[in-house]
């Protein structure tokens, strides 16, 4: 159920965006400002990951996650009452904020009621349903649109109020409590607005590059005094004087960007060759498919090479899968597309959880919460660089815009599997294995 939550919110972008023809005709608004309506939802997302971390830290997972799933809900309604689109962009916002809660405040809750030896087989299970469930969002976003309208596709994500309601008791209630660091806080959240606003500046135009790199300019000797000032403050100094936080998410912010990037490729280079978006989204199911029945193999990986080396192998399979892609738009195979497509999913099935695994494994359990909201934050930026790579397509052809991506791929793959080698001669000399088999049983 906690898979379900997180990858019904990654349908609030995919199924709505299946409707923003209608969307944009029923409220009447320029069709090339629909981009908004899917920005408004990303950014938030990402921004706010950060405060839902260090939320779970403060008050528990329960309360984190009961708020942000209902934001989704209030946020999502709101939008479909909108009457303008400048209400409904606002509304968009609000129900980014609350689907920010779900990445971070599930796998909190995974660590805390799968501890030990159960938590790789736990992490694996919630990336296949995430991944089937976001997969499932063209398709459930072009059948609810076609079927019922817009409203119903803006309202998809909603479903993870009753995922919730069958989960709830079995939620971890504690925190740490204790005051939050409020300047922490509004320092964190403008960097991240920042970094998030830079990364879509290749679809927004240079005014938001620029207001982008002023906020995250302005933000991060801020963020550096205020952790010097209080160490224990919103960004604790645990969670970031680990290298594995830091080198790890931006590395995994490439298989977030191969998958972001083929996501948005394969549906414009098939939709040029007249396929619909519901034959479109059955095309994508069965990489969807092949990461959920591969559960079990991903478990093993994780508890077998660790967080990093399966990262690696993560952004390994990204680098290939996207060659096929490449060779498909330049061949006009749909067959290799499929291959491709599966490869990838695979790939995020495994590199998510693997860079949850990653962070829990080097982070106290006080500071868990913040430690995988930053990593959150940039493993999900990844998404803006792949899709603006992809959006170099008229430029630099669909199949070489995927080229890149797959030298993207490759090159992080190479830099994880060295940074797995570095961690193990450096844990092992602090007697403390980080892949979970190396590690001594406690007495």
């Amino acid at each position: 159920m906690l898979g379900v939550i997180i990858g019904l919110s990654g349908t609030g972008s995919a199924a709505t965006a299946v409707a923003l023809t209608e969307l944009a005709a029923d409220i009447g608004f320029d069709p090339d400002l629909g981009v908004w309506v899917l920005t408004a939802y990303a950014l938030t997302l990402a921004v706010t990951t950060a405060l839902y971390g260090r939320a779970v830290d403060r008050t528990g997972v329960r309360r984190a996650l009961g708020v942000g799933v209902s934001l989704l809900c209030v946020g999502a309604v709101l939008a479909v009452l909108a009457p303008s689109f400048g209400l409904l962009v606002a509304a968009r916002l609000l129900q980014g904020c609350g689907a920010g809660a779900a990445p971070v405040v599930t796998l909190a809750a995974l660590r805390a009621i799968y501890p030990g030896a159960a938590l790789p087989r736990a992490l694996a299970t919630w990336a296949a349903s995430g991944v089937v469930f976001t997969a499932a969002g063209p398709v459930l976003g072009g059948l609810a649109t076609q079927l019922l309208g817009w409203q119903a596709a803006v309202l998809v994500p909603t479903l993870s109020a009753l995922a919730l309601t069958t989960i709830w008791r079995a939620l971890p209630t504690g925190g740490a409590g204790g005051r939050l660091d409020y300047l922490g806080a509004v320092w964190v959240v403008s960097a991240a607005a920042g970094l998030v606003l830079l990364v879509q500046s290749a679809h927004l135009g240079p005014v938001v590059a620029a207001l982008g790199l002023a906020l995250l300019g302005g933000a991060v000797p801020l963020i550096v005094r205020q952790v010097r000032r209080r160490p224990d403050g919103f960004v604790p100094r645990v969670a970031i004087q680990e290298p594995v936080v830091l080198r790890n998410s931006i590395a995994g912010s490439v298989i977030h960007g191969s998958w972001y990037g083929l996501i948005v490729a394969i549906p414009t280079f098939l939709a040029a060759r007249g396929w619909d978006p519901i034959p479109i989204g059955l095309a994508m199911l069965p990489g969807a498919l092949l990461g959920a029945f591969c559960g079990r193999i991903v478990a093993y990986a994780i508890e077998r090479l660790g967080g990093t080396r399966s990262m690696a192998a993560s952004a390994l399979l990204c680098g290939i899968g996207l060659a096929l892609a490449a060779l498909g738009c330049a061949t006009g195979t749909v067959a290799l597309l499929v291959v491709a497509m599966s490869l990838v999913y695979l790939a995020m099935t495994l590199g998510q959880p693997a860079l949850g695994a990653s962070v829990v494994a080097v982070v106290p359990a006080s500071a868990t919460g913040i430690a995988v909201g930053l990593s959150t934050l940039l493993f999900l930026n990844g998404g803006g660089i792949g899709s603006a790579i992809a959006g170099l397509a008229p430029t630099l052809t669909q199949g070489g815009a995927l080229a890149v991506l797959s030298g993207l791929g490759l090159l992080s793959a190479s830099f994880l599997a060295w940074s797995a080698a570095v961690d193990a001669r450096r844990t092992v000399r602090r007697g403390w294995p980080l892949t979970p088999k190396q590690r001594p049983t406690s007495k």
